[in-house]
């Protein structure tokens, strides 16, 4: 199992849980309306609106590579908007 853990813009929430249920993710944690701060955004405020959405989530490795292409899919359709992934390897889970 591997762990991935994805940051998106809140218009790429259901593209991101598509992409989770192409790589035979069934369960996720997600954060709803997290903030974001650097040099060129300020999110949540009156000049530049909007939040983010994050996604925990444990997928067998077999299915890793469906879910990075799924993920570099929705960059290449919405290079407007912003979609990260981590992928951090699971060595145990209690």
């Amino acid at each position: 199992m591997v762990l991935f853990f994805v940051v998106c813009d809140h218009v790429l929430n259901e593209a991101v849980c598509s992409a989770l249920d192409s790589a035979g993710v069934d369960r996720y944690v997600k954060w709803d309306k997290m903030q974001g701060e650097w040099s060129e955004k300020h999110m949540c405020t009156h000049i530049w609106p909007g939040e983010y959405h994050a996604f925990l989530a444990m997928v067998p490795e077999d299915n890793c590579e469906i879910l990075k292409h799924a993920i570099t899919d929705i960059r290449k359709e919405y290079p407007a908007d912003e979609v990260w992934a981590w992928r951090i390897p699971l060595e145990q889970t209690v």
